[in-house]
């Protein structure tokens, strides 16, 4: 059997973990393999059942007979990464779900995200657990749709053509994320599925493949809210192919602490915190551990392999804002959040 705790710890310490595929065995995984698809096809909530179930996550549909269209969750495996515009909306840039290759699994979820036409204020598109009961949310990933790829990278009749004639408009697209527990709203996260805002413009990229949101800093939630913002607005809002693909969502089951993040749950405490220049982290008991910190957009900003409890963290150079600190200790991982002021 893989030691799946030290592929954790050398994948957050730097080798670019977080698309390797190493999770604990009790992740309930929302992969969409149980959805019934065909070959090169999709649904799309015609059949009026509202929406559909994979893992612990529901997903939402709302089809409109009348109109021919939908609005929130479809599921697709359609693989056509070459054609541009609405006909092609069912399709990954990838032409692939995440783990078509690893495990012959092929599906994926997208989702389109409406537009309030009294408002021009865009609409959150939501997923539940079935079971009702509060998660927490290891995270996802996330690429863009054909649709909305090439039309950021050509332009369309509707859409800007990204960086604009000369190349340097600061352009961006992203996906926005957060969580509510008992109706009240978590932190938020926010991915960019193409930033064009770099000082060196050879930096500016579209998202083609799929990459891990790290959702963890969320907390417990029992549900979650998704929605796009784009630089390319107009008066009906924005003009950017509203439009992401996620897959793999993992869900830590509701028996499992917040702790407990494939290993035993660790007594650690972080203090001060809020913190705005040096913090410590200590557990009883335990010399030296690995601490990797990330922020809110899942990007390690800190690392240490060999941290020796109760010594200082500066943080003095980190925006204000929370971060998320993962703990590793044998094959233990904790999970703690971090404010930043």
């Amino acid at each position: 059997m893989k030691n799946v705790y030290a592929l954790l710890l050398a994948a957050a310490f730097g080798t670019g973990l977080l698309n390797a595929q190493t999770w604990p065995e009790d992740d309930v995984v929302s992969d969409f393999e149980n959805l019934p698809l065909e070959a090169n096809s999709w649904w799309n909530g015609s059949d009026m059942t509202g929406g559909f179930l994979s893992g612990l996550a529901y997903f939402p549909n709302n089809y409109d007979p009348d109109w021919q269209s939908w609005i929130f969750w479809a599921c697709s495996n359609m693989a056509d990464d070459s054609t541009a515009g609405w006909i092609n909306q069912y399709s990954a840039i990838t032409a692939a779900g995440y783990d078509t290759l690893a495990s012959g699994g092929r599906n994926y979820a997208l989702a389109y995200v409406p537009t309030d036409f009294v408002t021009m204020e865009m609409m959150a598109v939501p997923l539940h657990f079935a079971d009702s009961m509060p998660h927490l949310v290891r995270g996802l990933y996330a690429t863009n749709t054909t649709y909305a790829a090439l039309a950021m990278e050509y332009g369309d009749d509707f859409s800007k053509k990204f960086g604009g004639e000369s190349g340097y408009d600061p352009d961006y697209f992203k996906l926005i994320i957060w969580g509510y527990l008992d109706g009240n709203q978590t932190e938020t996260v926010e991915f960019f599925l193409a930033d064009y805002r770099f000082s060196n413009h050879e930096d500016d990229y579209i998202v083609k493949g799929w990459e891990w949101i790290e959702l963890s800093g969320l907390g417990k939630v029992d549900s979650l809210a998704f929605m796009l913002a784009s630089s390319d607005t107009g008066m009906f809002g924005m003009n950017t192919p509203a439009y992401f693909c996620i897959d793999n969502l993992h869900v830590v089951p509701a028996s499992a602490g917040i702790g407990d993040m494939g290993g035993a749950a660790m007594p650690w405490s972080v203090y001060p915190n809020p913190a705005s220049g040096l913090f410590r982290l200590d557990a009883p008991g335990i010399a030296v551990a690995g601490i990797g910190i990330f922020n809110m957009n899942g990007e390690r900003v800190f690392y240490n392999e060999n941290y020796r409890t109760g010594s200082g963290i500066d943080v003095g150079n980190l925006p204000a804002g929370v971060y998320i600190i993962k703990i590793y200790h044998g094959h233990d991982l904790a999970v703690q959040k971090l404010i930043i002021r």
